[in-house]
Protein backbone atom coordinates (compact mmCIF):
# COMPACT_ATOMS: atom_id res chain seq x y z
CA UNK A 1 0.00 0.00 0.00
CA UNK A 2 2.80 2.42 0.86
CA UNK A 3 4.59 1.76 -2.44
CA UNK A 4 1.35 2.09 -4.38
CA UNK A 5 0.77 5.50 -2.83
CA UNK A 6 4.27 6.67 -3.75
CA UNK A 7 4.00 5.45 -7.34
CA UNK A 8 0.55 7.01 -7.73
CA UNK A 9 1.91 10.39 -6.65
CA UNK A 10 4.93 10.05 -8.93
CA UNK A 11 2.65 9.41 -11.92
CA UNK A 12 0.87 12.70 -11.19
CA UNK A 13 4.17 14.56 -11.05
CA UNK A 14 5.72 12.92 -14.11
CA UNK A 15 5.58 16.04 -16.29
CA UNK A 16 6.69 18.49 -13.61
CA UNK A 17 10.13 20.09 -13.69
CA UNK A 18 12.60 18.37 -11.31
CA UNK A 19 12.47 21.15 -8.70
CA UNK A 20 8.67 21.01 -8.51
CA UNK A 21 8.78 17.22 -8.28
CA UNK A 22 11.29 17.49 -5.43
CA UNK A 23 9.06 19.96 -3.57
CA UNK A 24 6.05 17.66 -3.96
CA UNK A 25 8.06 14.70 -2.77
CA UNK A 26 9.18 16.52 0.36
CA UNK A 27 5.61 17.57 1.14
CA UNK A 28 3.70 14.41 0.19
CA UNK A 29 6.12 11.47 -0.05
CA UNK A 30 7.95 12.01 3.23
CA UNK A 31 4.85 11.33 5.39
CA UNK A 32 4.21 8.08 3.47
CA UNK A 33 7.83 7.02 3.96
CA UNK A 34 7.72 7.90 7.65
CA UNK A 35 4.57 5.83 8.09
CA UNK A 36 6.13 2.90 6.24
CA UNK A 37 9.37 2.93 8.23
CA UNK A 38 7.40 3.30 11.46
CA UNK A 39 5.36 0.24 10.49
CA UNK A 40 8.54 -1.66 9.60
CA UNK A 41 10.19 -0.81 12.92
CA UNK A 42 7.13 -1.98 14.87
CA UNK A 43 6.53 -5.16 12.90
CA UNK A 44 7.67 -8.30 14.62
CA UNK A 45 7.16 -11.46 12.67
CA UNK A 46 8.07 -15.10 12.90
CA UNK A 47 8.11 -15.36 9.11
CA UNK A 48 11.79 -15.56 8.25
CA UNK A 49 11.55 -14.12 4.72
CA UNK A 50 9.45 -11.16 5.84
CA UNK A 51 11.78 -10.54 8.78
CA UNK A 52 14.79 -10.54 6.41
CA UNK A 53 13.05 -8.13 4.03
CA UNK A 54 12.14 -5.76 6.87
CA UNK A 55 15.68 -5.86 8.28
CA UNK A 56 17.11 -5.19 4.81
CA UNK A 57 14.75 -2.26 4.38
CA UNK A 58 15.59 -0.73 7.74
CA UNK A 59 19.33 -1.21 7.19
CA UNK A 60 19.12 0.60 3.83
CA UNK A 61 16.63 3.31 4.81
CA UNK A 62 18.87 6.24 3.86
CA UNK A 63 19.40 4.80 0.38
CA UNK A 64 15.68 4.25 -0.18
CA UNK A 65 15.17 7.94 0.52
CA UNK A 66 17.74 9.22 -2.01
CA UNK A 67 15.01 10.03 -4.53
CA UNK A 68 13.92 12.86 -2.20
CA UNK A 69 17.18 14.75 -2.76
CA UNK A 70 16.70 15.45 -6.46
CA UNK A 71 13.59 15.56 -8.62
CA UNK A 72 15.51 13.91 -11.46
CA UNK A 73 16.08 10.71 -9.51
CA UNK A 74 13.41 8.12 -10.33
CA UNK A 75 11.43 6.51 -7.53
CA UNK A 76 12.57 3.04 -8.57
CA UNK A 77 15.45 1.52 -10.49
CA UNK A 78 13.16 -0.55 -12.72
CA UNK A 79 14.38 1.13 -15.92
CA UNK A 80 18.00 0.42 -14.99
CA UNK A 81 17.24 -3.21 -14.26
CA UNK A 82 15.41 -3.59 -17.57
CA UNK A 83 18.35 -1.98 -19.40
CA UNK A 84 20.95 -4.40 -17.98
CA UNK A 85 18.78 -7.51 -18.14
CA UNK A 86 19.94 -8.49 -21.66
CA UNK A 87 23.55 -8.27 -20.48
Amino acid sequence: DYCDRLFKMERKWKELPPEERKKNRLIHSVPVLEAFFSWAEETITGQENLRKAINYTLNHKKYFMNFLMDGRIPLSNNLSEIAVKPV
